[in-house]
């Protein structure tokens, strides 16, 4: 039967029907992604409480499997060159949010290592402002 332009039913089919929704793609168990360097390794390690977990190249030899989660992000943290902790602070942060960051994982501010004595700070031979003298 040829095809007639003038039949009514044509109009009223749709011309395609709403394809089925996709579902997730779940992440492939074989060869995951540290969640750190989201590079696609083999080997990891994770801490005593399972909170991180990321690859031996990120875990940079710390023994992550003997430290709690918040321990070894303090670690990893004390780690890093000066210049680049702020940054890698942040993306800890944002792809380990469920590690316990308001415990004092990261402590904010410059950390002096040591106090220069100085002659303003001297008074008879002794250090001023400090607990002994309190």
């Amino acid at each position: 039967m040829p095809w007639d332009p003038d039949a009514e039913d044509h109009d009223n089919a749709p011309l395609t029907t709403d394809p089925a929704p996709r579902t997730p793609r779940s992440p492939s168990t074989e060869h995951p992604r540290c969640r750190l360097c989201r590079k696609v390794r083999h080997h990891y390690a994770e801490s005593a409480d399972g909170l991180l977990r990321v690859c031996l190249g990120c875990a940079a030899g710390l023994p992550l499997g003997q430290l709690t989660a918040a321990d070894a992000a303090a670690e990893l943290i004390a780690q890093r060159r000066p210049v680049h902790r702020r940054d890698f602070v942040q993306r800890l942060r944002a792809r380990f949010p469920e590690l316990p960051w308001d415990t004092g994982v990261v402590r904010e501010g410059r950390q002096r290592r040591h106090v220069r004595q100085t002659a303003s700070d001297t008074i008879a031979g002794s250090v001023a402002n400090t607990p002994s003298q309190a």
